[in-house]
């Protein structure tokens, strides 16, 4: 949409468009003819003195940059192409999320993309200095940027295990969308998903007995990533710096490990898995969350009318560590996990989650066990 404005001081255009647009005057995008054989439609501009372009400092919009800066343009677009600021900043970015016209006449017009529930659209500077306005569908057009799908292949809170298959093999009729897959939670509890139809894979070493400190992100072979750390290429045109040697021999020995030892550790973690949910079922107030099928390494539960922070601390205390909802998430609210599933706020609230390891002894689960009963009937006497 394009949004007239009064005149104010150019530094102050950014106030003013959050301040002073409206309803009134506006110029939708689908009053503006389509160029031939394009996704795109040329932008009208009224004369102009100068103007502003919000835009990433590469080459695509969005999808590479982490920021968005000012660029300014005098009267003719194609000098914003050609500007750098020092440098050390690169060149300005062809497509950008929101331009201000400083116009002739001495008022200012504000130009914002919008988006639909299934469509998008933003600006371009095409390589003749000319103002373009491009649209694309969520994964059904070949217009740039390309859509993502982010799936979490186990969610940490239950143990939910998410069928990455299925979900690749439905994209395969939107061919545009991109799908990457978190694996952090899988590794070491799950054999490692088929990559059909997968585009990048996450993981962490850490979570499988690694060292802290590296991960692995997998592409499909012909994806083209922009770094996100430019610099040095010596070892990978992805990033610059020299990887630790230590810490991807920590990894690879780790995942090693893990994927040929996976069916006896998982057998192990089901068997403590099914003796804890035996012995939490002897108490009325106790909620198991996590389903049947989830990963037997995480088992998710509530305390009716008790907090998982106040059930965490009286554990601890007795020298039992457990975790409340994931750790970057914010206290004082409920499990999102958990409330999507339970649809209950209070026993959201509530939950709490125990992990297990092939690693744990059945010593330990009788510790947890004799802990667990004596907390429970502190916190729930009336």
């Amino acid at each position: 949409m394009m949004i007239p404005m009064k005149a104010f001081t150019f530094p102050a255009l950014v106030l003013a468009a959050l301040s002073i647009w409206t309803a009134a005057a506006q110029t939708r995008i689908s009053t503006i003819p389509p160029l031939p054989g394009k996704n795109a439609r040329s932008l009208q501009v009224p004369p102009y003195q100068s103007f502003c372009w919000f835009a990433a400092d590469r080459g695509r919009w969005p999808g590479d940059g982490n920021r968005v800066l000012p660029w300014f343009g005098r009267t003719a677009p194609g000098n914003l192409l050609d500007s750098k600021p020092n440098p050390s900043t690169a060149k300005p970015g062809d497509h950008a999320m929101f331009a201000l016209f400083h116009l002739k006449d001495g008022n200012f017009m504000a130009v914002l993309p919008v988006a639909t529930p299934d469509s998008l659209t933003w600006l371009k500077l095409d390589g003749d200095g000319k103002f373009l306005v491009e649209s694309g569908t969520l994964g059904t057009s070949t217009a740039k940027p390309q859509p993502v799908l982010a799936v979490t292949a186990v969610d940490s809170e239950l143990g939910v295990v998410q069928p990455v298959t299925e979900i690749a093999a439905l994209l395969k009729d939107y061919p545009h969308c991109h799908l990457h897959v978190d694996a952090t939670q899988a590794v070491g509890k799950l054999p490692l998903p088929s990559f059909e139809g997968i585009d990048t894979l996450s993981l962490t070493a850490h979570k499988f007995y690694g060292l802290n400190g590296i991960g692995v992100l997998v592409k499909r072979r012909g994806l083209a990533l922009e770094p996100l750390i430019h610099g040095g290429e010596s070892t990978t045109i992805y990033r610059s710096g020299t990887p630790t040697v230590a810490l991807a021999c920590s990894l690879a020995l780790a995942l090693d490990k893990a994927m040929t030892e996976l069916p006896e550790r998982v057998e192990r973690v089901r068997s403590l898995n099914a003796r804890l949910r035996t012995e939490l079922a002897n108490y009325p107030k106790v909620r198991i969350n996590s389903p049947e099928a989830a990963v037997p390494q995480i088992l998710n539960l509530s305390v009716k009318d008790v907090k998982g922070t106040v059930f965490q601390r009286e554990l601890d205390a007795h020298g039992v560590c457990v975790s409340v909802k994931s750790a970057c998430s914010s206290d004082g609210l409920p499990s999102r996990a958990v409330f999507a599933v339970s649809r209950d706020r209070r026993n959201a609230l509530s939950s709490w989650r125990i992990s297990l390891s092939h690693r744990t002894t059945d010593e330990e689960i009788t510790g947890f066990l004799q802990a667990f009963d004596a907390c429970y009937r502190t916190l729930t006497q009336p």
